[in-house]
């Protein structure tokens, strides 16, 4: 008896170690949103490097900004203003 609790003890122990020392390693993000006014020389990829992170490759987020905003190219002109999705870790 004492033996399987010593087992059970053990094992809940280690598993409670694991769980501690590797936790949730998936990252959680606020997102937030900005809107940007196109300048001269402004383009999606220069404005996607401005606001990404080290999480995501640029022409992922330049994709992302595309969509969500219903933009079916590149082209930006002056003037123009669209919103970008931001990604803050928590």
């Amino acid at each position: 008896m004492r033996k399987s609790v010593f087992i059970v003890v053990t094992l809940i122990t280690v598993i409670a170690v694991f769980k501690f020392a590797f936790g949730n390693t998936e990252k959680k993000y606020t997102e937030y949103y900005e809107v940007h006014k196109i300048v001269n020389g402004d383009t999606l990829w220069s404005i996607a490097r401005t606001y990404s992170d080290d999480n995501i490759k640029t022409y992922e987020y330049v994709e992302k900004i595309k969509n969500f905003n219903g933009m079916k190219n590149d082209n930006i002109k002056s003037g123009q203003q669209i919103i970008i999705p931001v990604y803050l870790e928590k």
